[in-house]
């Protein structure tokens, strides 16, 4: 029995850790595309993700790969960082297709990469999945900041908007 209760402890300590970690990655992506440090920071806290991490940690590291080849001069690296970026967004989708936050992650990279990357199938199904799954948002802090993105980018309308906030 006191192993079960120490191992519970264990299971809601790391919860709690991976919930703080989520928050502060959360918070650093909305600055990593105008603010290298933020990327940096952001890249370094998600170092030890791989594909056995959770999906949604595994599409922060993708995307925080693909905003860091902003920041690099080589061309090279710049498309290797997107390639490698892109696959690791992708198979955490895969992995966990029903997760609004990765398709808004996605959303949010397909709408600021440059067209001539060929990235940018899956806007259109992205905003609309979004839209149709905001109102079960349970975390005030994502839903703040889907709307927020709504409500400046450039490819979601006015009616885009009030279908999100109306669900």
């Amino acid at each position: 029995m006191k192993m079960i209760a120490t191992a519970f402890c264990v299971c809601i300590s790391l919860c709690c850790v991976a919930q703080e970690v989520l928050q502060e990655v959360r918070n650093l992506y909305s600055a990593a595309g105008r603010v290298q440090d933020s990327a940096t920071k952001m890249f370094k806290l998600l170092r030890p993700v791989d594909s056995h991490s959770s999906p949604i940690l595994q599409c922060y590291k993708g995307a925080v790969i693909m905003v860091g080849a902003k920041y690099s001069i080589n061309p090279f690296r710049k498309f290797s960082a997107f390639s490698n970026g892109k696959k690791q967004v992708e198979k955490a989708i895969q992995r966990d297709s029903n997760n609004v936050e990765m398709h808004y992650i996605r959303f949010t990279l397909q709408t600021n990469l440059p067209s001539f990357l060929g990235y940018h199938d899956n806007i259109n199904n992205d905003k609309e999945y979004i839209i149709s799954q905001y109102r079960f948002i349970q975390d005030a802090t994502l839903r703040s900041i889907i709307a927020a993105y709504f409500r400046v980018c450039s490819y979601c309308t006015g009616n885009d908007v009030k279908r999100l906030n109306n669900g």
